[in-house]
């Protein structure tokens, strides 16, 4: 019994003293992190990373976009030929809004 409780007390005596040194060594390293951090090296280079960030973001913006409209414009193109193929009509074939009763669709 007496074996139990040293063990049980050595284990809390460990855990506690080790959770200190933990926590300092944790303090410790989260200090240099951020002293390493605020340099004016690793700042610099973060603000090159942003800004060149910024224009490529821009340049391929730009090109996804013109994909993006040619890319609809197809499929504009697609679902229109299908639906004409469906209701069996021509781009001639096509309502004309302009005349009264033309109400096809």
């Amino acid at each position: 019994m007496k074996a139990k409780i040293a063990l049980v007390v050595g284990i809390g005596i460990g855990y506690v003293l080790g959770t200190r040194a933990g926590r300092e060594r944790f303090e410790e390293i989260k200090g240099k992190a951020q002293e390493l951090w605020r340099s004016e090296d690793v700042q610099s280079a973060v603000h090159t990373a942003q800004d060149r960030l910024g224009t490529v973001a821009k340049e391929q913006g730009a090109k996804v976009a013109e994909a993006a409209k040619e890319q609809g414009g197809k499929v504009a193109g697609a679902i229109k030929d299908q639906a004409a193929g469906v209701l069996g009509r021509h781009d001639d074939d096509s309502p004309d809004p302009t005349r009264p009763g033309d109400h096809r669709i």
